[in-house]
């Protein structure tokens, strides 16, 4: 079976015990190449998470009583925080990430940040949706609240892009 299904607590296997009864880990690392992107990273997840949250406190019509603007804001506003737990653990990892870390963490970003996007223009969308409907009423805050959520999709994009120039070699034990 070439693709057998890793079970759950299975890199625990990979920790052994030293010669003064501590555990240590025996599996293997990846390491990450260009670190200097990390400044950049942090930068726009701090953008990204600070529009999101500026956004909620925006007093515009839809957020109020739209199911479909409010809906994608608050995943949007679940994925911004997690957002900020993997960037913490690739942060912290320093460099050199375990490989059941990394299986973890690094795969779910491209596709943890696609859906942010998509949900901050869903909210958009739906929130010009709710001007047109009641006939540009709260306007300007309408348009503060679309302003951030596009700026969050920018902040987003720039996360991915400097994400996507981190290479990960992998170091086998």
């Amino acid at each position: 079976m070439a693709g057998k299904k890793k079970h759950r607590y299975e890199y625990l296997n990979e920790f052994k015990v030293n010669d003064t009864g501590g555990y240590e880990f025996k599996g293997s690392h990846y390491i990450m190449e260009a670190q200097g992107n990390q400044w950049k990273m942090w930068l726009f997840l701090v953008g990204c998470v600070g529009t999101v949250v500026v956004a909620g406190f925006v007093p515009c019509g839809g957020m109020y009583n739209s199911f479909y603007v409010i809906l994608p804001y608050a995943i949007e506003a679940c994925l911004a925080a997690y957002a900020v737990y993997v960037n913490a653990r690739i942060a912290l990892a320093k460099g050199k990430m375990r490989d059941y870390v990394y299986e973890k963490t690094v795969p779910r970003v491209n596709p943890l940040f696609t859906i942010l996007d998509i949900c901050a223009l869903m909210s958009a969308c739906g929130e010009i949706i709710h001007l047109l409907a009641t006939s540009f009423a709260q306007a300007t805050m309408s348009g503060v609240f679309i302003a951030l959520q596009c700026a969050a999709v920018v902040c987003a994009g720039g996360y991915l892009t400097s994400f996507r120039s981190i290479k990960w070699n992998r170091l086998c034990k």
